[in-house]
């Protein structure tokens, strides 16, 4: 039997000369989702980024519907340099977010620049469908030149469901680029509890990434909170003026950000 996470290396020819076209998985228990190229400056030319859903479940949702893995590749010189998924995940008391859910399909492959130097990142999601809840999580992975190798920098934390709702995006604001994370913290006095499509108030947090300088770590740092001044449906998109407004008030005052754990 073909083990799951099996690699194959097949080379096709085209009469323009050698057309190398690797196939880096097995077609049989994985489908191609999205792909994409990012460049970084020490690369002769661009790596590819595959983004693959598993054809065969390994595990169970909250309500026990299927999931299927999900797989991110980063392919250079026609080798594997970067994969998410190294092993079968395995259902436990703790379910990992690591199959393929809304946010996977919705937003595919990121590469943009997060980092504020200039040079691309990759994000990509997985998660987890549970009973009443469910859970994504973005992955930003950066390529770090010292060893020649991506790696996983952050995750960011997307929920919604019974309990608290987090969401999280991007925005640019004075040339540098900021992590947005959203937390709800109350509802309105007259709306129950279980109202999960409600508008409500939110804490806003704020990232940055910061880099550690001589000896230092670098990170996302935090660089300030915020909380919504009037209820909203949707905590990024639906509040983006006040949002704006509040970022631009910590930009201008140079805030610094807290220092990296």
């Amino acid at each position: 039997m073909t083990p799951l996470f099996s690699l194959l290396a097949i080379a096709s020819w085209s009469c323009a000369g050698p057309n190398v076209a690797l196939q880096l998985y097995d077609a049989k228990q994985w489908d191609l989702v999205k792909s994409a190229s990012v460049a970084w400056g020490d690369q002769a030319a661009p790596s590819s980024v595959l983004l693959l859903k598993s054809k065969r479940p390994a595990g169970r949702s909250g309500v026990g519907d299927p999931l299927q893995p999900v797989d991110l590749l980063v392919v250079r010189d026609g080798a594997v340099v970067y994969r998410f998924l190294p092993t079968s995940p395995k259902t436990s008391a703790e379910p990992q977010s690591v199959f393929f859910v809304k946010d996977t399909e919705k937003n595919g492959i990121g590469v943009q620049d997060v980092t504020n130097d200039g040079k691309p990142e990759i994000v990509f999601y997985s998660g987890y469908n549970g009973a009443s809840r469910d859970v994504s999580v973005m992955h930003v992975l950066g390529y770090d030149p010292a060893h020649k190798a991506w790696r996983e920098l952050k995750k960011f934390g997307r929920s919604y469901g019974s309990g608290p709702v987090v969401d999280f995006d991007w925005l640019a604001l004075g040339g540098s680029t900021y992590g947005i994370e959203a937390e709800s913290v109350e509802f309105l006095p007259d709306d129950p509890l279980s109202c999960n499509v409600c508008p409500k108030f939110y804490e806003y947090r704020v990232y940055r990434w910061e880099e550690g300088g001589k000896g230092g770590r670098s990170c996302f740092a935090l660089l300030g909170t915020f909380n919504s001044e009037q209820a909203v449906e949707d905590p990024i998109a639906g509040n983006r003026p006040f949002i704006l407004d509040s970022l631009k008030k910590l930009h201008i005052a140079g805030r610094r950000a807290r220092p990296c754990p």
